[in-house]
């Protein structure tokens, strides 16, 4: 594998994992937005998520 394919192949891996964490916020952002979950609550766990996501693809 030639160092320009490895770069292509990490770049579609790397926005595979990065669609597939964006789908997770998606989906734990509309689990949190009941009424029952202050709002408070709602903003520390999407702060939390993206900065979790932001190192991942920082690491990557």
């Amino acid at each position: 594998m030639t160092e320009a394919e490895r770069h292509r192949w990490l770049r579609r891996q790397l926005r595979a994992e990065l669609e597939s964490l964006t789908q997770q916020l998606g989906q734990l952002e509309r689990t949190l937005s009941g009424p029952q979950i202050p709002e408070q609550r709602r903003a520390s766990a999407r702060a939390v998520l993206l900065d979790v996501l932001e190192e991942h693809c920082e690491k990557s």
